[in-house]
């Protein structure tokens, strides 16, 4: 590995059996069982990949710089890119991929945007407080982490399905994931908690 990249990695994703690694400097690798790496991908010159997301045999990689999001196979291989759309500079900060959408934060209008895997812009989902994280369920619902420790949950089509507090004077929540059947995990400062909460039920 480069000198650059023998410090921790800036986001991990999860697809299945196959972990996933991003860099500060912006290179992603798939980690293979016995600890080697199987694949490796090299953004295109002025790309600034800030964030990952994995789903199926897919990647999503957030180029912040150049506001286009990449699709990467499980071989990391570039299967396809789009542009963020929008008129001014978009505050993407986070990302999540489903098995038909990619879903973003968007600091600068505190909202979540929806997008088909295409491209194609779908909705823009106003998130109070302000967004911070995100993730996709196994069935297509996102939840969004907000800056004051609330998680809200929608389905697909935009239906809001939860929102509950999960943080406190003392307890400072910084991400959140969910895994195959749906239960919420959310961390914590030196901490990781089960919301033992499946998707779609409450």
């Amino acid at each position: 590995l480069a000198r650059a990249e023998l410090t921790p990695p800036i986001d991990v994703a999860m697809a299945g059996d196959d972990p996933y690694v991003l860099w500060e400097t912006s290179v992603v690798r798939r980690l293979a069982p016995d600890g080697s790496w199987a694949a490796e991908w090299v953004p295109p010159n002025g790309a600034w990949i800030t964030a990952i997301s994995a789903h199926g045999p897919n990647v999503a990689a957030l180029d912040s710089l150049g506001q286009r999001v990449f699709l990467l196979d499980r071989d990391l291989t570039a299967v396809g890119s789009f542009k963020i759309d929008g008129v001014s500079f978009t505050a993407a900060f986070d990302i999540a991929l489903s098995a038909e959408h990619v879903f973003l934060v968007d600091r600068s209008s505190a909202s979540l945007v929806v997008y088909a895997r295409d491209g194609t812009l779908l909705r823009t989902i106003p998130v109070l407080a302000g967004a911070q994280r995100v993730a996709a369920g196994p069935d297509g619902s996102v939840f969004a982490l907000t800056r004051n420790g609330w998680v809200f949950g929608w389905q697909a089509d935009g239906v809001l399905t939860l929102a509950r507090p999960v943080g406190g004077r003392d307890r400072v929540p910084t991400d959140l994931a969910l895994d195959a059947r749906g239960r919420l995990y959310v961390t914590f400062i030196g901490e990781l908690r089960s919301e033992e909460r499946r998707v779609g039920k409450e």
